[in-house]
């Protein structure tokens, strides 16, 4: 892997497996608030972002404690970044409105959220409230658009293991993505943008001809390929490439919602997330030149931001009038 870059004018999109690991350790939260605090202390720096999509698939899978925990976390975090946290729309938000005309995005400010979150709280549950039925909403989508995932994978494996020009296809994708590559996964995006562009299939060329204006349709269909390939190898397979490829050859079931959070976001310039296969399929398709997001863990998002960004008048005043937050101390090697 190449090293991490620093993009100064470019948004920050937060896993909410981040949030989560937040609402159970002070340390955690406080190392959280305090990274955030630093990516958006400057207005050209942008905002925290956090997705519509993880937030429901959290809601969908957890007990009515976690979910309200993570509720009460969440508030606290924008209440200590007024104005600073953003909510994305889901992919076919995002989708539709890459292909509107004019285009346009989806983002609320985290505070939007606030009368259902307070609902949530006080009637300890969140049925009954926005949550609910948007999350209901989604199940029902993605349930739609998503193909059984075991016999998809016994195929996949299956053809990988008996055809040899299928495995061979399937291989020299992996070793030679490039900035010409879109056309690994064009049919997915065709597929994107007629469902969700509410635009013929045949639009994809224009796709691939401007792919910087289309950055969440190519995001979302190439982790959506890059998904289908690790169900393509057999475990004892995994390891063609050597240390490089056996996490983004690790497939599972959530890897769906993995690529629409990603998705969601890849008009910012960094994803932070705990999930080791999804940051290692973001940063294969960023060192490929494909896609804008790159991708790292809480703990590098904390210690590798410098303090003071260069280039911004006043930056550095702004952050000395911040409040004098508590600045989290790790012990060696501790995670």
């Amino acid at each position: 892997m190449s090293p991490v870059r620093v993009i100064w004018n470019a948004d920050v999109l937060v896993d909410t497996n981040v949030l989560s690991r937040a609402s159970r350790s002070e340390t955690r939260f406080w190392m959280l608030a305090n990274t955030l605090r630093r990516m958006t202390a400057h207005p050209k720096m942008g905002s925290a972002h956090f997705s519509i999509a993880s937030i429901h698939e959290w809601l969908a899978s957890e007990s009515q404690a976690t979910q309200l925990q993570y509720l009460r976390t969440y508030r606290r975090l924008y209440k200590l970044l007024p104005n600073r946290i953003r909510v994305l729309g889901d992919i076919r938000q995002l989708v539709e409105g890459e292909w509107a005309r004019p285009p346009h995005s989806r983002a609320i400010r985290g505070e939007f959220l606030e009368d259902a979150i307070v609902q949530a709280l006080a009637q300890g549950s969140t049925k009954g409230t926005f949550f609910e039925k948007a999350r209901d909403s989604y199940v029902a989508w993605k349930k739609a658009r998503q193909p059984g995932y075991s016999e998809q994978q016994e195929r996949f494996q299956h053809a990988y293991k008996t055809n040899e020009t299928f495995r061979h296809s399937v291989q020299q994708t992996l070793r030679h993505l490039g900035p010409d590559s879109f056309t690994i996964c064009d049919d997915l995006a065709a597929r994107l943008i007629r469902d969700e562009g509410k635009r013929p299939e045949s639009d994809v060329k224009i796709a691939l001809e401007t792919p910087g204006n289309y950055l969440s349709t190519w995001t979302f269909a190439l982790l959506r390929r890059l998904m289908q390939i690790a169900q393509t190898f057999p475990s004892d397979f995994r390891s063609f490439g050597g240390q490089r490829f056996l996490d983004i050859l690790k497939p599972s079931p959530s890897d769906f919602t993995d690529a629409e959070i990603a998705a969601s976001g890849a008009r910012c310039g960094l994803l932070i997330s705990e999930d080791k296969t999804l940051r290692a399929r973001v940063d294969l398709l960023w060192n490929a030149e494909l896609i804008r997001l790159q991708a790292v863990d809480s703990y590098e998002a904390a210690f590798n931001f410098p303090d003071r960004p260069p280039d911004f008048e006043n930056a550095s005043d702004e952050m000395a009038r911040l409040q004098d937050w508590p600045v989290p101390r790790f012990a060696k090697g501790h995670r």
